[in-house]
């Protein structure tokens, strides 16, 4: 899970580190940690991430991650009850320790060591293609029987329905100069837009399959490692996994946006569900994957208009045209009119 390291003040002796406290709870690994690394902390304190050097077998480090137990719930079911069920490389799950006075926990996972993902390399692309054909095609129907959230068209409605009253009543009181106010009104349409359609959204989504979703399919929860028979694509942060409809993950960027979704090879996908589905066509796979997009812009706007609680205007705003630019294509792909 490598990323870069920020700034924090580690107690001197590590032994009254929160994170090897949890740990130590585990007896995962040996007490002997050379480091403890915040690897990422959130001002809104819903997880912090920290790398222990040495903490796990054979001296690999170890990533450490204290978040809210409820909003950690749909990662840890990931990890216990849908992962090892799947006939690939996965993550290993150290387990998850409760903090006894307060409404957080701590999971413990391997680091993802391994080079970042890109959607501009083919390669990669491919690899993203067969791990959720994979991951689908094991579990199918069955992932109704692990304890997953609901991420169906219904969840991703709610929440834009939600997020785009955020942001109407942010313009109401907020001090913004002419342009801005402009850009955030015309994301306010798309959001309007997007709403409208959202039933129609639904109605072709019925036909769809029910299967295990990430939810956050991108670069930044990738990574692609070595291994004996080849490289290998470890996913990790399931914070938004859920029971829901393929397309979520399927997600193609209609513009160069490397970073907007993982954009998995379709044709590789089809190879890896087609025995399983043996009525879906690589056509059907391309069209799922259009509406998709309809779903990563939605999940996005959503996610930074939120941001808007915790001072995030100005990335809002920088995002605003590529999601208007965006959407408009996206639209156009589906054959739709805005």
């Amino acid at each position: 899970m490598p990323s870069p390291i920020i700034s924090e003040v580690v107690p001197a002796d590590l032994t009254e580190h929160p994170a090897l406290w949890a740990w130590r709870k585990l007896q995962a690994g040996p007490e002997t940690v050379a480091r403890v690394e915040p690897v990422k902390t959130r001002r809104n304190l819903h997880a912090d991430v920290y790398r222990l050097r040495s903490a796990g077998p054979a001296g690999l480090a170890v990533i450490a991650k204290r978040g809210l137990r409820e909003r950690a719930q749909a990662e840890r079911t990931a990890y216990e009850e849908l992962l090892p069920h799947v006939p690939i490389r996965t993550l290993r799950y150290y387990g998850c320790v409760e903090e006894t006075d307060s409404a957080y926990c701590w999971l413990f996972l391997e680091d993802a060591s391994g080079e970042e993902y890109s959607a501009a390399s083919e390669e990669h692309r491919c690899l993203a293609g067969r791990w959720l054909g994979q991951v689908q095609a094991a579990f199918g129907s069955a992932a109704a029987t692990a304890r997953l959230p609901d991420r169906g068209p219904g969840y991703y409605g709610q929440r834009l329905r939600g997020a785009h009253a955020c942001l109407r009543e942010h313009l109401t009181r907020c001090t913004l100069n002419t342009e801005q106010r402009m850009s955030l009104e015309r994301l306010a349409a798309w959001c309007a837009i997007l709403e409208a359609n959202w039933s129609r959204i639904e109605h072709v989504c019925a036909g769809m399959p029910r299967v295990p979703v990430h939810g956050d399919f991108s670069y930044k929860n990738l990574r692609v490692c070595a291994g004996p028979h080849g490289p290998t694509l470890l996913v990790y942060d399931w914070e938004t996994a859920g029971w829901g409809v393929p397309a979520v993950d399927l997600a193609q960027s209609p513009l160069p946006a490397p970073h907007f979704t993982a954009q998995p090879d379709l044709a590789t996908y089809w190879e890896a569900v087609h025995d399983h589905w043996p009525g879906i066509d690589l056509g059907t796979i391309q069209q799922w994957a259009k509406l998709g997009t309809l779903f990563r812009s939605a999940a996005a706007i959503t996610w930074d208009i939120r941001s808007l609680a915790r001072g995030g205007e100005l990335k809002l705003l920088k995002r605003a045209e590529f999601y208007q630019a965006i959407l408009t294509q996206a639209f156009k792909a589906v054959g739709w009119t805005c």
